[in-house]
């Protein structure tokens, strides 16, 4: 058993942000909630994509979070895709016909892979992009270090 110790510290303490007051944290509250928001439209989306059914989107905003709290875990065999998969085969389809209310085993590790692949293909357009700036970017430099007296 562990304990943990949870608390906020008010805005006067020395190792905190001035902003540590209500008003930030209810805006990075609600910061948070629409970037899973997204993050769950996402995967509901990517399914939507390569499977027909799929879980319908507000199941999406329950599985895609309990999914993604896995990741945290140290452990290298991918615990998203894991507990995604396995969500996505233990949940009923609503309003599918007997003996086809569930989603076949499997499919929830090809949409977590989907995933994964969108993910890498947005960070080779952002290498792209890097590598394509950075001689603009040294040119900028050059001009600033000889515009210095």
């Amino acid at each position: 058993m562990f304990y943990a110790d949870l608390h906020v510290h008010s805005k006067f303490s020395r190792a905190t942000s001035r902003d540590c007051d209500l008003e930030h944290l209810a805006l990075w509250a609600a910061v948070t909630v629409a970037v899973h928001s997204l993050f769950a439209l996402g995967i509901y989306l990517i399914a939507r994509g390569l499977f027909e059914p799929v879980q319908p989107l507000g199941m999406h905003f329950v599985v895609v979070p309990l999914s993604m709290a896995t990741g945290v875990l140290p452990i290298q065999m991918g615990p998203f895709e894991l507990v995604l998969n396995e969500l996505y085969a233990s949940i009923p389809l609503p309003n599918a016909p007997p003996g086809h209310d569930h989603i076949l085993p499997g499919q929830g590790f090809v949409v977590a892979l989907g995933y994964r692949i969108a993910t890498v293909l947005i960070a080779a357009v952002g290498v792209c992009y890097y590598l394509g700036s950075r001689q603009e970017v040294a040119e900028v430099m050059h001009e600033a270090e000889a515009a210095q007296p």
